[in-house]
């Protein structure tokens, strides 16, 4: 990453790689700490992902039946409690983040001259909204190692170019987004 008057170049920045796999497919991980590449690593990070979505929670009978997957990538013990604590500081702040911006605009929201259902709709997609910085920053800064999985299909996607280079290598198989 370039730097000009102490400030970051975005486009130096670089973007997380993803990879599809089926989900009965396994994969293959490198011998490598997903987060500084150190070989034999000799840890894993276990990291699950289901096929519910957020919408799936008002429709259920449409999500029943998909399934989970777990993904057990090699890191090292120094990249393990940072990794983990990043994640559980993610999950945590989305939704810390949701109930502080309703607890603001709730209230707030008792001004308006609305009808109450235009009222609830405005600020669920306030809240949404909200969310528009967090989204821009996982975007500009991801997460080491990430797992999703959408329409049978997982997505794993590294933070670390050259691990993910790795990975491909040894699941030629694997679609790319590029």
């Amino acid at each position: 990453m370039t730097a000009r008057c102490g400030v970051a170049s975005i486009a130096a920045l670089e973007l997380a790689k993803s990879f599809y796999l089926p989900v009965a497919s396994p994969p293959e991980f490198p011998d490598h700490c997903v987060a500084c590449m150190v070989p034999r690593p000799g840890d894993l990070l276990i990291v699950k992902a289901s096929g519910w979505s957020w919408w799936d929670r008002f429709t259920p009978w449409i999500a029943f039946g998909r399934g989970k997957v777990t993904a057990e990538v090699p890191i090292c013990a120094a990249c393990r409690r940072p990794v983990q604590r990043m994640r559980a500081i993610q999950q945590v702040g989305v939704w810390g983040y949701l109930v502080l911006a309703l607890v603001i605009l709730i209230p707030l929201s008792q001004s308006w001259d609305l009808p109450t259902g235009w009222r609830r709709s405005v600020v669920g997609g306030l809240a949404l909204l909200s969310l528009l910085p967090y989204g821009v920053l996982l975007v500009l800064f991801p997460p080491a190692f990430d797992l999703s999985m959408t329409k049978g299909r997982a997505e794993y996607e590294f933070k670390n170019a050259d691990y993910a280079t790795l990975f491909a290598a040894a699941n030629p198989h694997a679609e790319s987004e590029d």
